[in-house]
């Protein structure tokens, strides 16, 4: 592998399987239509995966520019996608980023939408969730498996997945799901939150009230924290940067109040990353 003056790495390509089996793909013959829809979805995915994680400042925006090749194995349906960057890069966009997210984007949804907020690619994640384009396009790469015992192995050489076709009905189902009564979150959880905590306003006996602005979603949510409060105790705390673990009251996916447990406030590179 080539590599820069410090002896890193420089990448200029990187591949995905896609690894269909079953009896829809014996002899290695697969229908038309399926195909066409799968090859255009992974591209998609590919693409807009890279651009939510520009988005989000997790990736540089070279790591836009780049050629989908397919090599096909003969004798099976197995595809090698081939990412060629246009501008060579330090960082293993695929194997290290696109594809580990995209399993676990598929896993989150063959789960019923239960990820945890501590797990890798939460955010992005929850992205995902309002995005219909990007839901078809997961939907299309499944589009091949039509026989009970079809099966896809999606692997970017260091993760990988295997969905059959009863988890390609569980996923779907949780893809074209509405974000109804039925999925909306209502009750407590305690939470890893990222945001800054103020001082909004003062009740009848001129205490504090506390808001809570979450990076990146709700502003001026009502606030406490737990056990004795006196303000000049937690004063370093107001107004900059923390990270929280709090009971978080919700009411129809709305965050209605969070009771903060711990508070840790964040350093210099940790502000950089907000």
């Amino acid at each position: 592998m080539p590599q820069n003056l410090l002896g890193e790495p420089i990448i200029t390509e990187e591949t995905i399987t896609f690894l269909y089996k079953g009896d829809s793909f014996t002899d290695g013959r697969i229908l038309l239509k399926p195909l066409y829809t799968e090859l255009q979805s992974v591209e998609s995915l590919l693409r807009d995966s890279v651009n939510i994680f520009i988005e989000n400042r997790k990736l540089d925006r070279s790591a836009k520019d780049f050629e989908i090749y397919i090599e096909i194995e003969k004798g099976s349906i197995s595809e090698t996608i081939k990412v060629v960057f246009s501008t060579p890069t330090g960082v293993a966009v695929l194997s290290s980023v696109i594809g580990p997210f995209l399993i676990a984007t598929y896993g989150h949804f063959l789960n019923n939408r239960n990820t945890s907020p501590d797990a890798p690619f939460y955010q992005e994640i929850k992205t995902v969730e309002d995005n219909q384009s990007f839901k078809n396009n997961l939907s299309g790469v499944l589009s091949p498996l039509g026989s009970g015992n079809d099966t896809v192995l999606i692997n970017n050489g260091t993760v990988n997945i295997t969905i059959n076709n009863k988890q390609r009905a569980e996923i779907e189902e949780n893809l074209a799901a509405k974000d109804g009564a039925d999925l909306q979150k209502n009750g407590e959880y305690q939470e890893n939150l990222t945001g800054v905590i103020r001082k909004i306003d003062l009740d009848a006996a001129n205490n504090n009230y506390l808001g809570f602005n979450i990076e990146g979603g709700q502003s001026r949510i009502p606030t406490s924290i737990r056990g004795s409060f006196n303000l000049n105790d937690y004063k370093d705390s107001i107004d900059v940067p923390v990270k929280v673990n709090a009971l978080v009251r919700y009411k129809d996916d709305k965050i209605t109040h969070v009771e903060i447990i711990k508070i840790k406030i964040l350093n210099k590179q940790e502000k950089l990353e907000m």
